[in-house]
Order: structure tokens, then sequence, then C-alpha cells
């Protein structure tokens, strides 16, 4: 399990965020806030509240979407990542690699819940199944 979050915390980085859909406004640059791996069966196994642990949004990282991709920095000290997105009716839509695929990452999509943005990735690492969540918030 621990593997599987350290991975699940590197990919989260890879994949923050979004480009634009349908009625929903994906536009712009968002701030990560709080990163939750969940179990198929609905439990929290892990959660780190990024806004907590930052003393400003620079330090937080973001994700900024344009043009159908998504410009991820997981905090201020990482590289920017890459990452196409297309839509699929009210989400976004990563269109994964084979070097994620390797990795067991089977499904990654962005949509709203209330006024946060959600990435939300399914994986299969060493046997384990489950999601990883990020939550993003318009800059203060």
């Amino acid at each position: 399990m621990k593997r599987f979050m350290v991975l699940a915390v590197v990919v989260s980085a890879v994949f923050g965020m979004v480009c634009s859909a349908g009625a929903a406004d994906f536009s712009g640059k968002w701030t990560n806030t709080k990163l939750s791996i969940v179990e198929l069966d609905g439990s929290v196994s892990e959660e780190m509240d990024f806004d907590r642990l930052a003393d400003s949004d620079d330090e937080l990282g973001y994700a900024e979407f344009r043009d159908g991709k998504a410009f991820v920095q997981f905090t201020g000290d990482d590289e920017i990542m890459e990452f196409t997105v297309r839509e699929s009716g009210d989400k976004l839509v990563v269109e994964l690699t084979e070097d994620l695929k390797e990795e067991g990452v089977t499904a990654i999509e962005f949509y709203f819940e209330n006024d946060r943005l959600v990435f939300s990735m399914a994986a299969t690492i060493e046997g384990e199944n489950g999601f990883i969540m990020n939550y993003y918030r318009r800059p203060k």
C-alpha cells in the first residue's frame, strides 16, 4: 500500500488538470488544495490538505488549461507537465499514454463537485485497485 500511495502522489502530480468542456468552465488556472487516496469500498486511506501545508498559492502547485491541454505543476518546485484532454459530456478525460497504462492507470477524468474541480484517476498498482482524487479551486 505504501508504494501505491507514493506512486499515486507522483502520478496525480502528472494529471492535475483540465481544458474546457460544454457548459462547465474548466478554463484558466486552478490551485491544488487536497489529495485523497480512495479504496474501492469508498474509504479514504490517505489524505493531504495542501492548503494547510503551504503559506501561499505559489507553493501549492496548479493546473492551467488551454488549447486542449492541461499544464500541471504538483507543487511550486515541480516540473510543469503537459497532458492532452478531450471533452466527454460535462467532464474532461485525459488521453492515456502507454507509459501511464504500463504504470497501472486505467482512467483519468476531471469534473466539478460544487465549486471544486476534481481530478479522478483510477489505477491498479501491485494488485490493489483504487482512486486518486485531487481537488482544485480558483486562486485566491
